[in-house]
């Protein structure tokens, strides 16, 4: 799977289309919560 999406890019979303982005969406979100964690 490609790497997560840039930061810059997570800003311009204004809806989600499909089942895909998503997972996407759930995968980053995810990810953006254990760095909190890990830098608290």
């Amino acid at each position: 799977m490609k790497d997560l999406v840039d930061i810059r890019e997570i800003e311009n979303i204004q809806q989600l289309d499909n089942e895909y982005d998503l997972q996407k969406a759930l995968l980053v979100d995810r990810k953006l919560r254990l760095l909190v964690k890990e830098s608290a």
